[in-house]
């Protein structure tokens, strides 16, 4: 029984961390598609670094779910 509570709560976390990586997958199609419009330089700046922080929040989010598969 409390192996079946565990892996349960297993499945959850994995479920939890994969929709964060499929929010932040979003996120960063939204930014690179904004990236893709914009003329002003300030705002290409800005872009720019909404999308290295995108992936690293993506890259981050990404181990973690892994790491709930093991």
């Amino acid at each position: 029984m409390l192996k079946s509570k565990y892996i349960k709560q297993r499945k959850l976390e994995f479920k939890k961390s994969a929709g964060e990586v499929l929010a932040i997958r979003a996120s960063l199609y939204e930014a690179y598609r904004k990236f893709d419009t914009i003329t002003e330089p300030e705002l290409v700046d800005a872009c720019i670094y909404e999308i290295n922080a995108l992936r690293s929040r993506y890259d981050y989010a990404v181990r973690r779910a892994k790491s709930k598969l093991n």
